[in-house]
């Protein structure tokens, strides 16, 4: 079946390490840019397979032995977690018939697995090393395990990575060194953020002891993966700065936002104050305006029995009164109102402050994320500085070593 529509499996899984999900990466499940760079690594290993028979120690989700189970290959996978067998075990259950004959999966600790009887020509140990206090234990074992000049093929994080279950951190020498006491190294890579190498078993007297030594070549090759982090490390700290810029850009915007909503709150406080200081004088201004028109109701009533014409005059006062009345209680009305919408600008502006005050809460931390990664970029930008000079100064030792090597061979020629 094609990788594009291959059924997946669940993509939960309760690790830190992003190898138990390497066929999810694989696969573009996690992003274009890490499906390219486990993609190159995957397919570096595969191109540098030697013999019919593999062992893939660590195997995760089983995207190796697949993909080499493919091609025809009979391949085991071996992981000590139950969860990855089983992952891999339902990415093979989609495989023809013919693929699924040429792959094995075991749940089981390599150390302790019986290998007797398997004629070994390649074992691959991709991402296991840094997991290991004593990767050496499992050298050891694939060189014993190997056929005759059988292969074995690592692939380790390189340089710093912060993942809690690793145990080491590799560069190049120390990797080297460990596979060394027992193979011959034939070709190393720089993939991006992980280191690759290829080593044959070495079956003379000098099995079990170091011979490598470093050379100019793999100097440059150092030299070039020293660069090539720190390129990515000079581009991440700066896509950091600049969102951390934006960050702040944003907290000024809000902050002057939350200056002009506060004063216009402070406004309309005070617009509502004397709406309400208008509104406590109505009740007296409408008790003095019904006293008035008591008073005015009764003097021409008491008129009236005295003079009818007068009496007449001082109803049409009367009902003057009234509408003075009418008009106040109109004005008490359109009062009441005003304070209402007041209240209810003023519950709206106090709304958008507090939703301005989470905007910027939010702003803020987001600020403070930029500058824990800008301070984490720059930790290993100085990291990666000093190792290269490290690296400069061996490099600087070899030459002189090689020009001493050179003036003795003139004094041995002369």
């Amino acid at each position: 079946m094609n990788e594009e529509t291959q059924a997946q499996p669940s993509s939960g899984t309760d690790s830190a390490d992003i190898h138990d999900r390497v066929a999810e990466a694989y696969y573009g499940l996690m992003g274009p840019k890490f499906m390219r760079d486990t993609q190159n690594r995957i397919h570096w290993i595969c191109r540098e397979i030697q013999g019919k028979n593999v062992l893939d120690v660590g195997c995760s989700q089983g995207i190796v032995p697949i993909l080499l189970a493919r091609e025809g290959l009979k391949v085991i996978g071996v992981d000590s977690s139950p969860k990855a067998i089983d992952e891999a075990t339902r990415y093979l259950a989609s495989e023809p018939k013919q693929v699924r004959k040429n792959v094995s999966f075991v749940n089981s600790d390599f150390l302790s697995w019986d290998f007797h009887g398997l004629n070994i020509d390649t074992v691959v140990m991709s991402e296991v090393l840094e997991h290991l206090t004593r990767p050496d234990y499992f050298i050891e074992t694939a060189a014993r395990i190997l056929a005759r000049k059988g292969r074995l093929i690592v692939t380790v994080p390189f340089g710093i990575n912060d993942f809690i279950d690793h145990k080491h951190t590799f560069y190049l020498l120390k990797p080297l060194r460990l596979i060394a006491k027992h193979f011959d190294i034939v070709d190393l890579d720089v993939l991006g953020s992980w280191l690759g190498v290829v080593a044959d078993r070495r079956t003379g007297a000098d099995r079990g002891t170091e011979t490598f030594r470093p050379t100019i070549a793999l100097m440059e090759k150092l030299e070039s993966a020293f660069y090539q982090t720190e390129r990515s490390l000079r581009d991440e700290l700066s896509l950091a700065r600049t969102k951390q810029e934006e960050a702040n850009r944003k907290y000024r915007g809000a902050t002057e936002q939350i200056t002009a909503l506060k004063q216009r709150v402070t406004q309309e406080e005070k617009g509502r104050q004397v709406s309400k200081q208008r509104l406590a004088q109505v009740p007296a201004q409408q008790k003095q305006a019904q006293s008035c028109l008591q008073a005015e109701r009764t003097a021409p009533q008491q008129q009236l029995v005295q003079v009818s014409a007068e009496g007449q005059v001082k109803e049409v006062v009367a009902h003057e009164a009234e509408g003075n009345l009418l008009r106040m209680e109109a004005e008490l009305e359109a009062g009441r109102i005003q304070l209402e919408e007041a209240n209810q600008k003023h519950r709206a502006a106090t709304e958008q402050v507090t939703a301005l005050q989470q905007r910027v809460t939010q702003e803020e931390t987001a600020r403070q994320a930029a500058e824990q990664v800008w301070a984490q970029a720059t930790t290993r930008l100085e990291q990666a500085q000093s190792d290269l000079q490290e690296v400069e100064q061996t490099q600087s030792d070899l030459q002189e070593e090689r020009a001493g090597l050179l003036r003795q061979l003139a004094q041995v020629t002369a």
